[in-house]
């Protein structure tokens, strides 16, 4: 739906000038970022279509295109789906009546914040990857959003083809901040309003676009003020930063997967330690099922991958790599043949891990 509006507007406006009607069948109906997205814009996949060397088989691009695809596997069966266990036995049981004590409220809105990250960037990785074994480059859609030091940076790196079009269809016609401050805050704050509405018409989406909303516009009142400068933050401060943005973006996911707004409010609850005194967390701690070791060796594996390891993004500099090795084939070859081998063993271990029926979260909206 987001593809073809964007090509209506841009053919109203006089933007589009690729107009092949085969072109655009394909376009619409290409079926790797289906359903899910990224969301494509016609201005970077019609010229590829276009383009006869994109129907020409490319080694290099199925080859990082499959480690890629591989890697997207990876994210969704080895780390999101054990995360989302627990994720769920918080907020199916606060849906059930359950009321959530500190360490059960913190460690599964913990365990969410992982999975949707892990589930949704795991996706797009897939259809990156199996796109471009096919030839086409699509946009990546995430920039390891969970080391942004304020909110403003976390849009910038979470779900970038989504928040893209919301700026170029909603924000900037809606007059972006051409008509004053007043008005710019206002605009950002429709913008994520109507950003979260999109996801479904429940009023806990309503709240998770309003809360956004209500950050961002924080965010720039809060730089307008104290960093007209422009001076370089400090490590504590940037550190600071960060801490406050993974707390707003934890608030915030809390209304985004509760089935309610009541159970929504039950955990925040728990997390302010109204359904249990943080005495009790200790306790908490020597109890099933967060005690289980695969638990933390899950969680420890996907916080040192969000917060250490560079973005998928830079698998796309694997191949340059390879190929500036040209002159020295013993090096070349070595880095080949130690991806490779690599990418084999994960592929095989996310197969093994096949056979249950484990939809995407994203597909729901």
């Amino acid at each position: 739906t987001f593809t073809q509006i964007a090509f209506l507007v841009d053919c109203w406006q006089g933007k589009v000038h690729e107009r092949s009607f085969i072109h655009y069948l394909l376009f619409v109906t290409y079926f790797p970022h289906l359903i899910a997205g990224p969301v494509l814009h016609h201005a970077q996949m019609m010229p590829q279509f276009a383009n006869p060397a994109t129907y020409r088989a490319d080694g290099n691009k199925i080859a990082l295109g499959l480690a890629m695809f591989t890697f997207g596997l990876a994210k969704k069966l080895l780390i999101a789906d054990p995360l989302g266990q627990y994720a769920d036995l918080l907020f199916n049981g606060v849906h059930n009546g359950v009321q959530p004590t500190l360490y059960t409220s913190w460690f599964g809105v913990l365990a969410y914040t992982l999975q949707i990250y892990f589930d949704f960037s795991g996706y797009s990785d897939m259809a990156v990857g199996l796109s471009l074994c096919l030839g086409v480059r699509l946009p990546l859609n995430f920039n390891s959003p969970y080391k942004s030091t304020s909110i403003i940076e976390f849009w910038r790196r979470w779900h970038i083809s989504l928040s893209g079009f919301l700026r170029d269809y909603l924000y900037v016609p809606l007059g972006g901040n051409r008509k004053g401050l007043a008005r710019r805050y206002l605009n950002l704050f429709l913008t994520m309003l109507l950003g979260g509405l999109w996801h479904g018409a429940n009023w806990t989406f309503v709240i998770w676009g309003a809360l956004h909303g209500t950050f961002l516009m924080i965010n720039h009142i809060w730089n307008a003020r104290f960093r007209r400068d422009g001076k370089t933050r400090s490590r504590l401060t940037r550190l600071l930063g960060w801490l406050l943005t993974i707390l707003c973006v934890m608030v915030a996911w809390v209304v985004f997967r509760a089935e309610s707004m009541h159970a929504a409010t039950d955990i925040y609850k728990g997390m302010l330690g109204l359904h249990g005194a943080p005495g009790r967390a200790f306790h908490e701690f020597l109890t099933l099922p967060y005690r289980k070791p695969e638990f933390f060796q899950t969680m420890l594996v996907a916080l040192l991958i969000c917060f250490t390891l560079p973005p998928t993004i830079a698998l796309q500099r694997w191949v340059p790599q390879v190929q500036s090795l040209a002159g020295r084939p013993v090096l070349s070859k070595l880095l080949t043949a130690a991806m490779a081998p690599a990418t084999v063993i994960l592929l095989g271990v996310c197969v093994s891990k096949l056979g249950t029926y484990s939809p995407f979260l994203y597909f729901q909206f």
